[in-house]
């Protein structure tokens, strides 16, 4: 259950990472 937390916890932050970089560029 962890690891699959974390790894989702990563994805979204990925996700919202390039969410605030598609507009940007």
């Amino acid at each position: 259950m962890n690891r699959v937390t974390t790894k989702n916890r990563v994805t979204t932050k990925l996700d919202s990472q390039f969410l605030a970089d598609d507009p940007a560029d």
